[in-house]
C-alpha cells in the first residue's frame, strides 16, 4: 500500500513538472528553451525538497519525536544494522558458538530488537544500552573469539582465554535477551490491561443474565 502511494505521489509530481514545462514553452513560444528547462528543474527541485520535508515532519510527529531525535535514532539504527551483519557473518563462518545457532540465537534476538525499534523509533530510548554497549560487546567478543579459535596452534593461555570468552559470550547472550524483554515489557503491561478489561466485560455480561 505504501509503495502504491509513493508511486502516485511521484507520478503527480512528474505530471506537475511536465505541465509547468509545457506552459513555459507556450508562454515563450519556443524561445529561451534553456531558461525554461532551468526554471522547471528549479521548481521541481524545490517541490521535491518541500514534499520530502513535509513527509519527514509528518513521520516524526506520528512517532512523537523531533527531527533531531529521529536523525539521532536513524543514525544509531544504521550502525546497529552493520554490527548485526558482522555478527551474522562470523556466525556463518564459525560453528563453535552455540548461542549464535538455532531458532532462538543471539542474532535473531538482535534482529528482533532492531526490527521493533525500526518500526517504533520512540522505543529506542527504552533500550539504549543495547545499541551503545551490549551489541558492541557481543560483536567484539565474537570477532576476537573467531580470530583466535581459527589459529592452528594454541598454548595453554590462549585455550583458557577462549574458554573464558565462551562463558562471557553466553553471559552477553543473557543480557541481550533481557534487553528484548525490557523492550517488550510495555506490550506485556498493555496486554495485561486489555485482558483485565475483557475479563471485567465478560463478568458483567454473565452477572446481567
Amino acid at each position: 500500500m505504501k509503495t502504491i502511494i509513493n508511486v502516485i505521489r511521484f507520478s503527480l509530481r512528474t505530471w506537475y513538472i511536465l505541465t509547468f514545462f509545457i506552459i513555459m514553452l507556450i508562454v515563450n513560444r519556443g524561445e529561451h528553451i534553456l531558461a525554461s528547462i532551468i526554471i522547471t528543474l528549479l521548481i521541481g527541485g524545490l517541490a521535491y525538497f518541500f514534499t520530502n520535508k513535509t513527509k519527514a515532519t509528518q513521520t516524526n510527529q506520528a512517532h512523537g519525536l523531533t527531527r533531531k531525535e529521529m536523525r539521532y535514532i536513524s543514525s544509531n539504527l544504521t550502525e546497529a544494522r552493520k554490527k548485526i551483519i558482522k555478527l551474522q557473518k562470523v556466525a556463518y563462518r564459525n560453528k563453535t558458538i552455540p548461542c549464535l545457532k538455532g531458532k532462538d540465537s543471539s542474532i535473531k534476538i538482535t534482529k528482533q530488537i532492531y526490527g521493533i525499534v525500526n518500526q517504533d523509533p520512540k522505543r529506542f530510548f527504552t533500550t539504549e544500552a543495547f545499541f551503545f554497549s551490549h551489541l558492541d560487546s557481543m560483536v567484539e567478543l565474537v570477532s576476537r573469539y573467531d580470530f583466535l579459535v581459527s589459529q592452528p596452534f594454541k598454548d595453554e593461555k590462549m585455550t583458557n582465554t577462549l574458554v573464558e570468552t565462551e562463558k562471557m559470550i553466553l553471559e552477553m547472550d543473557t543480557v541481550i535477551r533481557d534487553d528484548l524483554f525490557a523492550l517488550l515489557n510495555k506490550d506485556v503491561e498493555t496486554l495485561d490491561y486489555e485482558v483485565e478489561v475483557a475479563r471485567h466485560a465478560v463478568k458483567n455480561k454473565q452477572n446481567s443474565k
